[in-house]
C-alpha cells in the first residue's frame, strides 16, 4: 500500500491508484525518483521470507497516480534485497545487496530508462557492508 504525506498539512493519506498496483508488502527494496516518478527496485516479500527476493522495476507516476511494471531487456539481474540504488542522468544504478541464499552481492548494474535496458557495469572484489546512496 502506498502512503503519501503532505508537507503542508503533515497528514498521511492513501491515494487511489491505477495500473499494475503492487499487492502485499515489500521490504529491503530501493526507491529513487526519476522525472517526478517513484522507481522501486528489488526487495523481498515480507520480514519472514528473506528468500523470496525480487528483481523487478516498478514505477509510480505521481502525476497520474499510476503504477507500471517496467519490462526490461538486456542481462537479467539476480534477485536481491538490501541493496543501494541511485539515479544519475537517465540511468538508475543498483549496487550490491543480498541474494535469496543470503550471499552478499558486489555487483554494479545500470538501468537505462530511455531504453529499459539493464547492463552489468562491474563486479567488485572484497567485502562490502553498510550500503548507502545519495
Amino acid at each position: 500500500m502506498l502512503e503519501i504525506t503532505s508537507l503542508v498539512t503533515q497528514k498521511w493519506s492513501t491515494p487511489e491508484t491505477l495500473g499494475a498496483v503492487p499487492r502485499g508488502g515489500r521490504y529491503g527494496h530501493s526507491a529513487c525518483v526519476h522525472n517526478r516518478s517513484l522507481v522501486i527496485f528489488g526487495g523481498h516479500k515480507d520480514i519472514l521470507t528473506y528468500r523470496e527476493c525480487y528483481n523487478d522495476v516498478r514505477v509510480y507516476h505521481t502525476n497520474r497516480n499510476l503504477w507500471e511494471n517496467l519490462k526490461t531487456s538486456g542481462k537479467r539481474v539476480e534477485e536481491r534485497r538490501n541493496h543501494a540504488a541511485t539515479v544519475y542522468h537517465n540511468k538508475m544504478y543498483v549496487y550490491g545487496g543480498i541474494n535469496p541464499e543470503g550471499e552478499f552481492l558486489r555487483d554494479l548494474w545500470s538501468f537505462d530508462f530511455g531504453k529499459s535496458f539493464l547492463s552489468l557495469c562491474n563486479k567488485i572484489k572484497g567485502i562490502c557492508h553498510g550500503l548507502n546512496s545519495v
